[in-house]
């Protein structure tokens, strides 16, 4: 078998637990061929990070965006910000979403931060980085209201129903799974998986949260995705090369836009 090629389209380089020991993760995500990374920014004070690994090490790309969960770290000028970082800044927007396991009274902040960051989005053609949990309905309601997404996005860490896929795929929306679907009792991540449409497969870690069974821990890394890959590839009865090649191909058109510049010889 030939090496592996991953593209690890949702992570945090920029959490602490990871800044320990940064260059030993990046090198053991290297051997383990994770050649790409999308690091995804979740509130005002880690978009400079983001920014700043992203120039340090090209295979780390960036996205910017304020996590549902994190909305009482919003500054006064939070848009403003954002929309000046993403048209200065070859990146995506995410973290971004909806959750409705926080508290009700927060669903309308939650809306309106997320209408900001989809038409944000689309109006500078940038892939969209979704959280969604127990949303699924005004998630694709807001995505319909407003044409889908212009340069297509996923919804990472899938956790909905294998049905909810499809009509995720009407709105330029991919799926995306992670450490969940390596569980021995995953019976829906794994339904979910063989539902979603080929091209619009996608894998990720979210490190260094949800650590996949088989990894030693005790963080989440990119190299973890080698088990993330091997659990779909048995999920949709793939070679685990045919599995890696597949989801390489989606995640490099779908960011195929966020590829550094080429550097002047």
């Amino acid at each position: 078998m030939t090496a592996l090629r991953l593209y690890d389209v949702h992570c945090h380089l920029q959490d602490a637990r990871l800044a320990e020991d940064l260059p030993g993760a990046l090198a053991r995500a290297a051997e383990a061929g994770v050649a790409r990374m999308m690091c995804c920014g979740i509130a005002p004070e880690d978009w400079p990070t983001v920014l700043d690994l992203s120039a340090r090490f090209p295979q780390a790309r960036p996205s910017l965006g304020l996590h549902p969960w994190y909305l009482e770290r919003r500054t006064a000028d939070w848009r403003e910000r954002l929309e000046a970082l993403v048209a200065e800044n070859v990146c995506g927007v995410g973290e971004i979403g909806l959750d409705h396991h926080l508290p009700a009274e927060t669903r309308t902040l939650q809306l309106e931060v997320f209408r900001f960051q989809v038409a944000l989005a689309n109006r500078y053609g940038r892939p969209v980085s979704m959280h969604c949990r127990r949303a699924w309905r005004p998630l694709l309601e807001e995505l319909k209201a407003r044409g889908g997404l212009v340069a297509g996005g996923l919804v990472h860490a899938y956790g909905g129903a294998p049905d909810i896929v499809a009509a995720l795929a009407r709105r330029n929306v991919s799926v995306s799974f992670g450490g969940g679907i390596t569980r021995p009792n995953a019976r829906r991540p794994v339904e979910a998986c063989r539902a979603v449409e080929a091209h619009h497969l996608l894998v990720e870690t979210d490190s260094p949260d949800i650590l996949p069974t088989g990894c030693p821990g005790p963080h989440n890394e990119p190299a973890c995705l080698v088990e993330v890959i091997r659990a779909v590839a048995a999920a949709r009865g793939l070679e685990i090369q045919e599995a890696a090649d597949l989801t390489w191909n989606n995640a490099r058109r779908l960011f195929a836009g966020l590829e550094p510049p080429e550097k002047k010889q």
